[in-house]
Order: structure tokens, then C-alpha cells, then sequence
């Protein structure tokens, strides 16, 4: 038994953004949906979910969450002092969770990045750099931009759905210590 390699792809209840995504896909859209070990390959590349739609057809998520203000989706551009996993995954889609909201925001992330490459240099580059915890900085753009607005996918989470990613939210927010109670707007790095 010692012999047998680790399984990669499993559901990771540590990762509480793959757990909002998970709740989404599995329990919203019928999808079924699997988180990778903190150390594998996809998750170097940036993936942190794998979804299977009802066709079997495999989609890669990267999943990442959304603060106050609403009304702006952040865009983390550096995190850890390196280029944010935003910009450098392979992931197909990018899972925007909105902490405590209905609504969700789901990109498809090769788009996202080829439209920041653009307009960095053009009508975003009238947004200010944002700082935000976990020594992440970006820009929240409004959600109603005129770029922004084709490509971003709006969704409201069901009753039964949004009552379940705020109990695991608070769950998990009771776990912090007391100084930090705020949960990680992205997978961190393992220290």
C-alpha cells in the first residue's frame, strides 16, 4: 500500500474558494467538480478546480474571491511579490466568489488576460493600483465598464446554495484567530 502514488485530484474542503466553486458547479449547475493538491502540477499552473460538465467535457477553474466594494470585480495582478496566478494560469475559466453575495462572476480567463494586456495600456490604465490583504495589489475595475461588461458572466447563487457557502464562510471565519478574521481572497502559497 505504501506504493501507491497520492491521488492529485480530490475534493479539498482547505482550500475554502475551491470549496465555493465546488458548492456552485456540483450543487447549482450539476456538475461534477474536483479540487488538486496544493503541491500537483495544475495547481503550479494555476488551476485549482477541475469540472466535469454533464457531457464529461473537462473545464479548468481558477478560483478567487471578491471584497467590498461589490459594485468592482478586483483583478489581482501581483501576489507574493510575483506575477498573480491571474495572469499566468491555464485555467479556462476564472470563479470570481463575491464574500457573502449572490452573485458570482465567472470569466473565461484566457479573454480576461488578453484584454488586461490590452487595455492596461488604454482605458484601464485610468484605474488606480489597489492594495488588498495578503500582500496581493491589482485593480478593481467596476463592474458595469464598458470592456469589462461583454465578458463577465453574472450568476445568483440558488437560496438553498447561498445559504450553504455563508455557513461555510462563517464556519471557516471562526477558525481565524481572533486579530485576522478575514478568509483569503485567493489560494495562498504554502509556507
Amino acid at each position: 500500500m505504501e506504493d501507491r502514488k497520492q491521488l492529485t485530484v480530490y475534493r479539498n474542503k482547505s482550500n475554502w474558494l475551491s470549496e465555493m466553486g465546488y458548492l456552485y458547479f456540483e450543487h447549482q449547475v450539476g456538475y461534477t467538480t474536483y479540487d488538486f493538491v496544493g503541491d500537483s502540477w495544475q495547481v503550479q499552473d494555476g488551476i485549482d478546480l477541475i469540472v466535469l460538465n454533464k457531457q464529461l467535457l473537462p473545464y479548468y477553474v481558477l478560483t478567487y474571491a471578491n471584497d467590498y466594494p461589490y459594485d468592482y470585480l478586483y483583478l489581482s495582478l501581483e501576489e507574493d511579490g510575483e506575477s498573480s496566478r491571474l495572469l499566468t494560469s491555464k485555467s479556462d475559466f476564472v470563479f470570481f466568489y463575491n464574500l457573502g453575495q449572490k452573485e458570482i462572476y465567472i470569466i473565461d480567463l484566457p479573454l480576461l488576460q488578453q484584454t488586461y494586456e490590452y487595455q492596461k495600456d488604454n482605458d484601464w490604465a485610468e484605474y488606480k493600483t489597489v492594495y488588498k490583504r495578503n500582500e496581493s495589489k491589482g485593480l478593481q475595475i467596476p463592474i458595469d465598464d464598458k470592456i469589462l461588461k461583454p465578458i463577465l458572466g453574472v450568476y445568483k447563487l440558488r437560496q438553498d446554495v447561498y445559504e450553504k457557502a455563508n455557513r461555510v464562510q462563517k464556519h471557516l471565519e471562526k477558525e481565524l484567530p481572533y486579530y485576522d478574521k478575514k478568509l483569503p481572497l485567493r489560494r495562498l502559497k504554502k509556507v
